[in-house]
């Protein structure tokens, strides 16, 4: 907890400056509309920062679906469907998310509510299994004597832990599509700050009062949440989490095809990416080849990631390149 709470203040510092940039330029773009509007004259670097948000977030959501794809196969399709390619689901939803995307941002937004709120509703479950199995003034005092740990651990996981709180980078990277931006975009950010790091808190107890050994849930890796959580609440439990987890690789997938597709807009409209990708759909109203760019970028490497770097072999495999 203490490693979560430190990468939230850490993650807060650049959360300040986000939220100060997105009051004074209320456009999309993100990092690379505040290092375009700071450093006028510097067309490399603010290109060079632009092609790498627009590379970091579909990276990234790539990433997100491959792993999605694997969670699929493994919890979710019925086995006859296994002889689909490993990738299918994540390519589909790559798919799925980016007409969802070019359709309209106000689509989008309310889909994202709903995942989000349903990812946030399964936490909650999780969290009030634990203090359920355990009552709440036991869950508390085995929280409170369990505390340990040497500082250059807590700071390792603070460095692992810093990225899960970067998302309010997607909320300015869409300021231009939000209501009064100004005062929306600061408090957007500071109330996902403080969300998150009091859920992974409570998340955090729910683990330490887990009925499974430390060491069982030390081997399970990802899917430990999954394993305690059948612990409190049963086959349901594990069945929340796998759930939970689908939500949250979809809503983040969501804000970055979004995010992603703001800064190719932007990049287009100064010249720095082709001028079609800043064209707006006349129908949609939104930046469509920008969308339809970013999500033809997260099919191809969704296929890369799967094709080069899987568990069980693959291109990368002779030479020892393997992600798991």
């Amino acid at each position: 907890m203490i490693a979560f709470v430190i990468a939230a203040l850490v993650a807060g510092v650049t959360a300040a400056a986000y939220s100060e940039f997105a009051s004074v330029y209320s456009e999309n773009g993100g990092g690379y509309l505040f290092c375009s509007r700071t450093f006028e004259d510097r067309d490399l670097l603010t290109y060079a920062i632009g092609m790498s948000l627009f590379l970091g977030y579909t990276g990234t959501t790539a990433f997100y679906l491959a792993t999605m794809d694997e969670w699929f196969f493994e919890f979710v399709l019925p086995e006859w469907l296994h002889v689909l390619p490993h990738g299918t689901t994540g390519v589909v939803a790559a798919l799925l998310l980016g007409v969802l995307n070019a359709r309209g941002t106000e689509e989008s937004g309310g889909f994202q509510l709903i995942v989000t709120g349903a990812k946030v509703a399964v936490l909650f479950a999780f969290i009030g299994g634990a203090f359920a199995f355990r009552g709440p003034g036991t869950a508390v005092s085995t929280f409170a004597g369990s505390f340990g740990g040497d500082a250059v651990g807590i700071l390792t996981i603070s460095a692992l832990a810093f990225i899960t709180f970067f998302g309010f980078s997607a909320i300015a990277a869409s300021a231009g599509e939000i209501i009064d931006p100004q005062r929306t975009v600061p408090r957007a950010i500071a109330a996902s700050m403080v969300t998150v790091t009091i859920l992974y808190a409570l998340v955090i107890v729910a683990m330490v009062n887990s009925p499974v050994p430390p060491e069982v849930i030390a081997e399970q890796g990802e899917t430990a949440m999954g394993r305690v959580a059948a612990g409190f609440l049963g086959s349901i439990g594990e069945s929340l989490i796998v759930a939970g987890a689908i939500f949250s690789m979809v809503s983040a997938s969501n804000a970055s095809i979004l995010a992603a597709s703001s800064i190719g807009s932007l990049m287009g409209r100064q010249g720095q990416a082709p001028r079609r990708f800043a064209r707006i759909h006349r129908e949609y109203g939104t930046p469509f080849w920008s969308v339809m760019t970013a999500t033809a970028t997260i099919v191809a490497l969704i296929v890369l990631f799967i094709g080069v770097f899987p568990a069980e072999g693959g291109l990368g495999a002779p030479i020892g390149l393997t992600l798991g």
